[in-house]
């Protein structure tokens, strides 16, 4: 699924209905590309939904989702070179799911830029910047999460909730990140963490 132009002009609008893009097949994996596409407007699923699949994500464009701009469940999937922008609910979550993330910005999200729910992956040369959320307002990593970081910025996120925690990053629940070559910041909490908030978990920074 190749646009004929590139996010600025191939537009794919849910029209705020549903989801713009759902995606359910183990059939699919890294072979399967969809590239080049600005992703608006998705509700009740959000922008993309990637279910027991794992497509390669390239060039696109997701922005102004409710109920989150990509999801992806059970996937091994590739996002890269790409924006996750102004989304509602969150910019990128992972659900059981090993995805890599690379070259790309999540910024300007309401409930955490990323968010890892029994999830590993890799994350590289990201920026992770102006989102904001109860808890972990760039990333919250949760439930037996061990995702790794290399080049990144995680600069201006907030975490807003009076007992939040975490505006840059948020770890909990036995989850292990591997931090390499990150820089945290401007990050703010109104709680604790202003940078990072561990609770119950381990982390690796270098």
């Amino acid at each position: 699924l190749i646009s004929a132009g590139d996010s600025s002009n191939t537009i794919i609008d849910g029209g705020n209905q549903n989801y713009v893009i759902y995606i359910s097949s183990q059939a699919i994996d890294t072979t399967t590309l969809i590239q080049g596409f600005n992703i608006i407007n998705g509700n009740n699923s959000g922008g993309i939904s990637i279910i027991n699949s794992s497509p390669k994500i390239k060039n696109a464009l997701i922005e102004n989702n409710e109920s989150g701009g990509v999801l992806f469940s059970s996937s091994s999937a590739i996002l890269t070179n790409s924006k996750v922008r102004t989304n509602n609910g969150y910019g990128v979550s992972f659900s059981s799911s090993n995805v890599k993330v690379s070259n790309t910005t999540i910024s300007n999200n309401y409930g955490s830029g990323l968010t890892y729910n029994n999830s590993d992956g890799n994350i590289v040369n990201c920026y992770i910047q102006y989102n904001e959320a109860g808890r972990g307002g760039g990333v919250n990593i949760d439930s037996w999460s061990n995702p790794s970081f290399d080049n990144c910025l995680i600069g201006n996120n907030t975490a807003n909730n009076s007992y939040g925690a975490g505006g840059g990053v948020y770890i909990g629940d036995n989850s292990c990140p591997v931090f390499n070559e990150v820089i945290f910041v401007n990050n703010s909490s109104a709680y604790v963490g202003g940078g990072v908030a561990i609770y119950d978990s381990d982390s690796y920074y270098d």
